[in-house]
């Protein structure tokens, strides 16, 4: 006579669910994740939609934009410091920073964008993410990006105590080193 042993087939039926539930958390942070992302790509599009074709195209024009239309560029500027900001957090997967990463330097190295980009930052201390990926080679996520970040931010507050600031034009905000930006340009 065979005798079930109903402790063990509890035991297995237990620890099979618990894998069940497992991956079925994985799977949902994981879309949750991937429906964030998406949100940001969104963003992206949306705001790629509102530029002048030729600054797409890279056209010579291109430059001429960058002054008409630093407020779209500096939209462009915050989404790409944040979408760096989000990936030292753990929230942008690996294979999505990869493109975004490429994306954001292929960008950012345009004409128009280039432009903008080297104008935002005679303006301002902010974007110290976009700045360190600059800087350097390394992951966001990586526990050197920190400590590397640390140093850049440091460098960057010593050059600005040379850096004469109109105090009345800063609207408090000690980031600003130039006060040629329209207020509520932004």
């Amino acid at each position: 006579m065979n005798v079930i042993d109903w402790t063990a087939v509890g035991s297995f039926a237990t620890a099979l669910m618990v894998g069940a539930a497992a991956i079925q958390i994985w799977l949902g942070t994981k879309q949750a994740k991937i429906k964030f992302e998406d949100g940001l790509v969104k963003e992206y599009r949306d705001l790629l939609a509102q530029m002048p074709v030729d600054v797409l195209l890279q056209k010579e024009s291109a430059l001429e934009y960058a002054e008409s239309h630093l407020a779209l560029f500096y939209r462009y500027i915050d989404l790409c410091n944040e979408q760096v900001f989000l990936r030292t957090k753990g929230r942008i997967q690996d294979d999505t920073w990869q493109e975004w990463r490429a994306g954001i330097l292929s960008n950012l190295s345009r004409p128009g964008f280039d432009a903008a980009w080297k104008a935002v930052q005679k303006k301002t201390l902010s974007f110290m993410e976009l700045r360190c990926l600059f800087d350097c080679a390394l992951d966001p996520k990586s526990k050197r990006w920190a400590k590397h970040l640390k140093e850049l931010e440091k460098k960057l507050r010593e050059h600005q105590l040379a850096v004469p600031i109109n105090k009345d034009a800063t609207r408090g905000d000690p980031g600003i080193l130039d006060s040629s930006i329209e207020e509520g340009s932004f």
